[in-house]
């Protein structure tokens, strides 16, 4: 597995989310993810940093995780652009990974 805070390269970048200049906060396209996943050669990437809970299963199978956010469910970021990330309930978020039958 891989693990890294927010992308690869840069702590401080989200992988799986684009912040638009009109502070929106989406699921970014896979052809961005999948830059960022260049040269990374493990099955499994977690990451974080955004705090909202997601996986995606990039088109070569491997899976990305970002498990969201035990005590911090919201917050407010001034970069790209000013914007609001929240995940929709105080409820922590984390994910539980299991390896079956070799994947």
């Amino acid at each position: 597995m891989f693990l890294c805070h927010a992308t690869p390269g840069n702590d401080e970048v989200y992988w799986l989310d684009t912040v638009h200049p009109d502070g929106t906060v989406a699921l970014s396209p896979l052809d961005r993810i999948e830059q960022f996943a260049q040269g990374i050669t493990q099955s499994l990437i977690l990451c974080a940093h955004t705090h909202l809970a997601r996986a995606v299963r990039l088109r070569d199978g491997r899976l990305i995780v970002n498990p969201g956010s035990v005590g911090s469910p919201g917050y407010r970021d001034k970069h790209p652009y000013p914007h609001v990330v929240e995940a929709g309930t105080p409820h922590a978020r984390y994910a539980i990974l299991e390896l079956v039958d070799g994947g």
